[in-house]
């Protein structure tokens, strides 16, 4: 939300109360997977362009320079959390297979994922395979 706008009124009247990083990370997130897999939508734009007046405007909200990043990360473990279910991974290693160049997605920024699987007990391994599609991993093993 950017000052001066009738939401920053709004929120400063306590009448709105805008989304956490976290919140507007994990909503996007579920667009892009529901979008993603229409054959007729193409998602081309995800976030605001950073800039330095955006930034000085800035007062609240979900707002980040790679927010289009944070989402396609969200994306990569909820679906690589799907794959791997409830089971316990204590002291086990998860081995993905990412398309190439989507390391960084796959661990997520500053590593995010990779610490939600060791939160869980388990180490990432992420391996490079050509041929898959992109944000979609593949869990290869549970070891």
């Amino acid at each position: 939300m950017l000052r001066g706008t009738g939401l920053a009124e709004r929120m400063r009247r306590g009448e709105y109360r805008p989304l956490t990083l976290e919140e507007g990370v994990r909503r996007t997130a579920r667009v892009m997977e529901l979008f993603g897999e229409a054959p007729d939508i193409r998602i081309i734009r995800v976030g605001l362009h950073p800039s330095r007046s955006l930034e000085e405007k800035l007062l609240a909200g979900p707002y980040h320079p790679a927010f289009r990043e944070l989402c396609e990360g969200e994306l990569m473990l909820s679906r690589l959390l799907r794959q791997i279910g409830n089971g316990d991974l204590s002291g086990r290693t998860v081995t993905v297979a990412a398309a190439p160049g989507e390391l960084s997605r796959m661990l997520g920024q500053k590593r995010c994922n990779a610490a939600e699987i060791e939160r869980r007990g388990a180490r990432l391994r992420v391996v490079e395979r050509a041929g898959r599609p992109p944000l979609s991993p593949l869990l290869l093993s549970i070891t």
